[in-house]
């Protein structure tokens, strides 16, 4: 590796950079470069790598890149969920965000560091079922767990060399609210959240379904081919675009497979 291409970049200035670059040393990461501010963010799906561009033009390949608050709005935006634990972001994977207490959140993004390492992964990303619970717990004031190492099930972790398709369906569906009924693509996957004792599922959905987004009184269900209707929600729209459809229990693509722990 090149100083233009270090295993993590640290993004912003002042303390909170200072105690990441503390943790970093500290738990024997010396493979890192630090950056006062940067032009545009990129990540490659191909390599697992962000491409982050420096304000004076020089271009970083980073495997993990680490933001400053005052850098992480112009990087993921505000799309009205606060970020999981406040460290990531669902959609955005291999990149953290250093929020308060500073301290403790560097310490959690190194243990994150050290979960991808022990598992041999090259890219590490905030499920968005985990997010959306956070974000949930959060609003109804229930929120009571304490910042401690990452819980390998709110993460998914994967190595580019062995990575599987990133659905367990993907195929044709029926988006439906009483009369309004769109054909769509779905690609949806789901996991068993410890917060709340649910299965999650979530995913991406393809089509004309801005109308669906209006509110016309009726609850909205996806529909596979030879499943039930199954309640859902669609959420924000995902950095390139897609709509992310979320739901919670038994997913439209369960059949004999139960879901659970």
């Amino acid at each position: 590796m090149t100083a233009a291409d270090p295993d993590v970049l640290v993004v912003g200035a002042g303390f909170a950079v200072l105690s990441m670059v503390t943790k970093l040393k500290d738990a024997g990461q010396h493979n890192f470069a630090v950056l006062d501010d940067a032009d545009s963010f990129e990540f490659d799906e191909s390599k697992d790598r962000w491409r982050v561009r420096a304000a004076g033009g020089d271009a970083h390949n980073a495997r993990v890149v680490v933001v400053g608050s005052e850098v992480s709005d112009r990087v993921v935006g505000r799309g009205g969920m606060e970020p999981y634990l406040g460290v990531a972001v669902a959609g955005f994977p291999n990149l953290f965000v250093l929020s308060n207490p500073i301290e403790v959140k560097a310490h959690y993004i190194v243990e994150c560091l050290r979960m991808m390492h022990a598992q041999g992964a090259t890219r590490i990303e905030v499920r968005a079922g985990a997010q959306r619970e956070f974000n949930r717990l959060i609003r109804q004031g229930k929120f009571r767990r304490k910042t401690r190492g990452p819980h390998p099930s709110s993460f998914e972790l994967s190595n580019i060399a062995e990575r599987e398709p990133d659905a367990e369906y993907s195929g044709r569906a029926l988006l439906s609210a009483g009369a309004q009924i769109a054909p769509v693509q779905v690609h949806l996957s789901g996991h068993f959240e410890p917060l709340d004792g649910n299965y999650h599922w979530y995913g991406r959905v393809v089509g004309d379904v801005r109308d669906f987004k209006k509110p016309n009184g009726s609850p909205l269900y996806l529909t596979i081919e030879g499943g039930p209707q199954t309640p859902t929600s669609l959420a924000e729209e995902d950095p390139w675009g897609n709509f992310r459809i979320t739901g919670i229990g038994a997913p439209p693509y369960a059949t004999v497979r139960e879901f659970g722990p």
